[in-house]
């Protein structure tokens, strides 16, 4: 039987399986990261279910896959990263088992934020300058060109974790150990002075369908940080606004910039005072916390169905809404 592999345990994502018949459904978690209330809530839903040590490690999962083929002959049909952090692992699980779906390439630059912000400049669209860094001299040497604040991150992080603001050169020493000891690539981007918006769509064959926009109540490094109230408003289709419109525009010149394909996104931008849209980051996933349910109460689309019907080559899911603006 043609098999369905998910990896990580998003939620929203499980409850759909349930709606899914003549395909044999796995799950494969992290052993450290798994949510205690999965298989109580969804594991019914499932027709087997793997805990790794490291659900970022390829080698790891595609030991898991080799198993799941092995005990049961499975085919494998499609497979489903629910989480950022696990993307670029099912791009490159999906070449390893000749899956259909998007390419390790660009999962990796989507999920590569030095990959990503350059080839979004290469495309002319507005975004903060990036640099690759291995210590505090190279941080040094970015303050003198583009100026403080700046923001050091990951170069493949999620969620604003091991994110700083360095507001001036003399606080450069405190990140030294910080460069020298975590086993991660860092990146350094200038800072956009600005207000975050978010706009979710879905891509099928190139084209914007559907796109909805929202703003945070706060920044989300403000949130992560510093503790300020989380949460977003999602626009209705009839808001004609500037900056939603402008957005709407921006995230189609982002989607052909980067070459997606079929897939539900997820574009941060950032808007300054005098309403221009810069890029912040994009990823290939349905959106992490409510938004996704926010859009289903607003719109009507069910971005976790259809994230779950665009992995398994399915296209035609205009008629889940008549109330929409598929554009």
């Amino acid at each position: 039987m043609d098999t369905i592999i998910f990896l990580y345990d998003f939620q929203f994502v499980l409850a759909e399986v349930k709606n899914i018949k003549g395909y044999k459904k796995v799950l494969i978690v992290d052993k450290q990261r798994k949510n205690p209330a999965t298989l109580a809530n969804y594991g019914a839903y499932f027709d087997d279910f793997f805990e790794v040590e490291n659900i970022f490690d390829v080698d790891v999962v595609a030991n898991a896959i080799n198993k799941i083929i092995k005990k049961e002959g499975a085919k494998i049909k499609a497979i489903l990263a629910t989480f950022e952090g696990v993307v670029e692992v099912a791009g490159a699980l999906r070449e390893m088992f000749h899956v259909d779906g998007m390419t390790a390439l660009l999962s990796n630059t989507l999920r590569n934020k030095y990959l990503m912000k350059k080839a979004i400049s290469g495309a002319g669209l507005p975004c903060a300058h990036i640099e690759e860094i291995f210590n505090t001299s190279d941080l040094a040497a970015f303050g003198t060109r583009y100026g403080f604040p700046l923001v050091v991150k990951p170069k493949t992080g999620f969620g604003t974790e091991n994110t700083f603001i360095i507001s001036s050169e003399e606080s450069l020493a405190y990140y030294d150990d910080l460069l020298k000891t975590k086993p991660i690539e860092f990146v350094v981007e200038s800072f956009i002075k600005g207000e975050e918006y978010h706009c979710d769509s879905i891509v099928i064959e190139g084209k914007v369908i559907f796109s909805s926009v929202g703003k945070y109540r706060n920044n989300g490094i403000d949130t992560v940080a510093h503790g300020k109230m989380d949460g977003t408003v999602v626009f209705p289709a009839s808001d004609r606004g500037k900056v939603p419109e402008k957005i709407k525009q921006f995230n189609k010149s982002v989607i052909n910039a980067l070459g997606i394909q079929d897939s539900i996104c997820h574009l941060e931008v950032f808007v300054n005072g005098d309403k221009e849209v810069y890029f912040g980051e994009i990823g290939a996933r349905v959106p992490g916390g409510f938004i996704g349910k926010n859009i289903q109460n607003t719109h009507r689309i069910n971005l976790f169905q259809v994230f779950i019907d665009l992995g398994m080559g399915k296209k035609n899911i205009a008629g889940q809404s008549t109330c929409c603006d598929f554009r």
